[in-house]
């Protein structure tokens, strides 16, 4: 079900991404295209039974340091584990990295959103006003991962 992207899964993530954010937020397909294989880029995907994409993570890691850039998943499967089973496979990928800590915004709106980052041990960090525009603020989220016996752990 999850996998790394390959670059003919674009365009069922550009699908996912006008279903999942409003125009003034969305990535660009370019930008959707330099994450998929960049250097120290991770970009999973889930696939449902039928084969069709139905969510899609991004992250990085630098240093120490990994960022969860986005979590999209088809309005049609949300709150059926797509999300979390995502969130494993980029927090276990940003452990197996190297990373100590994961950053992440998301809308200070997205409830739904902030209660499964934080069923991950996410714990607030700051606030961004009017991050994503106009009244539209983000929350900044953190969680430390480290390697311990059997694997990486929150």
């Amino acid at each position: 079900m999850i996998s790394e992207a390959k670059p003919g899964d674009l365009a069922d993530i550009m699908e996912l991404e006008r279903e999942g954010f409003p125009a003034r937020e969305r990535w660009s397909e370019q930008a959707w295209g330099e994450e998929i294989g960049g250097e120290g880029r991770c970009v999973l995907v889930h696939r449902g039974d039928d084969g069709r994409l139905i969510g899609v993570v991004v992250g990085s890691v630098q240093g120490d340091t990994a960022e969860i850039f986005r979590v999209v998943v088809a309005q049609d499967h949300r709150r059926l584990g797509v999300g979390r089973s995502l969130m494993v496979g980029v927090l276990d990928w940003a452990c197996e990295a190297g990373a100590e800590r994961v950053l992440l915004e998301v809308r200070a709106d997205n409830e739904d959103a902030i209660a499964l980052y934080k069923s991950f041990g996410f714990e607030t960090l700051s606030f961004r006003a009017d991050y994503y525009g106009p009244g539209s603020d983000a929350i900044v989220l953190a969680v430390s991962v480290a390697i311990k016996p059997g694997g990486c752990q929150q």
